[in-house]
C-alpha cells in the first residue's frame, strides 16, 4: 500500500514570499519575492513541473468560510 508524501512545513523565512513546489506538492524546490523569481530558481535547480504558492506574511490571518 503506497501512502502519499506528507507535505514540508512551510518555515516562518517565506513568509510573504512565492514558493515553487515539487510536482507531489512534498517538498519547496525554490522560492522569491516574485513568482517570476521563484520560477527561475526552480528552472535553475532543474525542476519544471512544479506547483506555485504565494505564502501570506506571518501577521496576516484569514478569516471567514466559503459558502
Amino acid at each position: 500500500m503506497s501512502r502519499a508524501k506528507e507535505p514540508e512545513i512551510v518555515p516562518l523565512e517565506y513568509a510573504g514570499k512565492w514558493l515553487a513546489w515539487s510536482q507531489d506538492a512534498s517538498r519547496i524546490v525554490a522560492a522569491g519575492d516574485t513568482l517570476d523569481e521563484a520560477r527561475v530558481a526552480a528552472e535553475r535547480a532543474g525542476c519544471m513541473e512544479l506547483v506555485y504558492e504565494w505564502v501570506p506574511p506571518a501577521d496576516e490571518r484569514f478569516i471567514g468560510y466559503g459558502a
